[in-house]
């Protein structure tokens, strides 16, 4: 497979832009729209992998791990903070095991685009 195609799109931000504003619709719309779901800690789950894949798209843009990981903890404190904000009928709230989620999230996505960048990328 030819990685160098999947390198030059997301060398420009369309695609980060999009996926980070399809996670603020998500983060930001009212809680009961999403059918509930019965597994404990998914909503933490749900953050983790977000997180991680939006951390994947910018970090392969910005090139930078130190300035991603603090835009995307800035965009995460973000987030928690206008939860907390939203009209009590959102049943939306800032959560401190959110951010928690958030940041493994980043961090992990950080050390999964590492990786690939270093053996998938450039081989």
């Amino acid at each position: 497979m030819d990685y160098k195609i999947i390198s030059r799109l997301l060398a420009k931000p369309y695609l980060e832009i999009g996926a980070t504003l399809f996670l603020c619709v998500l983060l930001f719309i009212p809680s009961d729209e999403f059918k509930e779901v019965d597994v404990p800690l998914a909503d933490k789950g749900a953050h983790f992998l977000a997180f991680g894949g939006i951390t994947f798209l910018w970090f392969q843009y910005i090139k930078k791990r130190n300035l991603t990981f603090l835009i995307l903890m800035g965009f995460g404190v973000f987030t928690e903070i206008v939860q907390s904000f939203l009209p009590h009928n959102f049943n939306r709230s800032g959560d401190i095991k959110d951010l928690i989620a958030d940041f493994i999230g980043i961090i992990l996505g950080l050390l999964v685009t590492v990786l690939f960048n270093r053996f998938v990328i450039k081989p």
